[in-house]
């Protein structure tokens, strides 16, 4: 029990830093970059024509309920873990999650509420850019 609690709070130490991360910005967009071996990687910056600076990494993606790219309001949680509510229960049972997953939530800028079920998370800040 007790590696799966602190498993579950380092990912929500990692959300908080995502989190805390997108607040600094006025403006921001994600979009999908990678897919591959069951691990998908969003990106983010303000103008994704360009470059990126961040790096979510969500590894063993079990599901994926979220758009390919849309922008964000910076100054909310953007990033949420959703464990043990109401939600968690209805995401449980609509995708039939199995044990050792997780449900990441998404918020747009419109209030799109987009999920993204997988066993862990990363975040790197990095600038990538686009030539």
């Amino acid at each position: 029990m007790n590696k799966i609690v602190s498993e579950i709070n380092n990912m929500n130490k990692i959300v908080s830093e995502i989190n805390k991360s997108l607040s600094e910005n006025i403006f921001y967009e994600l979009s999908f970059f990678k897919l591959e071996k069951n691990n998908l990687i969003i990106v983010g910056s303000d103008d994704l024509a360009y470059f990126h600076n961040i790096e979510i990494e969500f590894s063993n993606v079990y599901s994926i309920e979220c758009n390919y790219y849309f922008r964000i309001e910076p100054s909310k949680a953007v990033i949420s873990l959703i464990e043990n509510d109401e939600e968690a229960i209805s995401i449980n049972k609509k995708y039939g999650v199995t044990q050792g997953n997780h449900v990441f939530k998404i918020l747009s800028e419109d209030n799109q509420e987009f999920y993204i079920i997988s066993e862990s998370i990363s975040f790197r800040e990095k600038v990538v850019k686009y030539f």
